[in-house]
């Protein structure tokens, strides 16, 4: 059968193929290359359900999303699926912040921030900030932001200390 090369459905399935086939592409591509496993997967539905759910089915540890970090009018226009993902998911989330060209930062990275609260729910990130800097010889920053000035000295201490126990 023939689709009109107007019609929306010629487009799903013209858009599908020369997606299925790029993704195929990098794929291979990062596979001969890098030596990297690379499983590709065209899912279908709502954006955040469908990744949502097949990282569930995967037992994927890490999301790795592009965004490109839209603010004001742009975004409540667009929405953000980055932070939709956010709220939705259990697993680890990585945001990769991509410039206007669409380029991704350069990795591995020189120094990797680990903003803290003083919390212990804030202080179990710093096992994957560790292992990322250790894979890219990195510097870890620690930061704690405290508003007021006669809590500096108690932030130092416990910034000493936790740079004590990843060291």
């Amino acid at each position: 059968t023939r689709l009109d090369p107007m019609s929306e459905e010629f487009a799903e399935v013209d858009g599908a193929t020369y997606h299925d086939r790029n993704l195929r592409l990098l794929a291979e591509s990062m596979q001969a290359d890098r030596g990297i496993r690379v499983l590709t997967a065209r899912l279908s539905g709502a954006v955040v359900d469908a990744i949502v759910g097949y990282v569930a089915g995967m037992g994927a540890d890490l999301v790795v999303i592009a965004t490109r970090g839209r603010t004001g009018w742009r975004r409540a226009f667009a929405g953000s699926v980055a932070d939709d993902l956010l709220h939705a998911l259990t697993e680890r989330l990585l945001l990769v912040r991509i410039d206007e060209a669409g380029a991704p930062p350069v990795t591995p990275f020189a120094r990797i921030l680990v903003g803290l609260d003083g919390s212990t729910v804030a202080e179990r990130g710093l096992d994957g900030a560790r292992a990322m800097a250790q894979a890219g010889k990195s510097t870890l920053l620690l930061a704690r932001v405290v508003e007021q000035q006669e809590m500096v000295h108690d932030a130092r201490a416990y910034l000493d200390r936790l740079a004590d126990d990843v060291r």
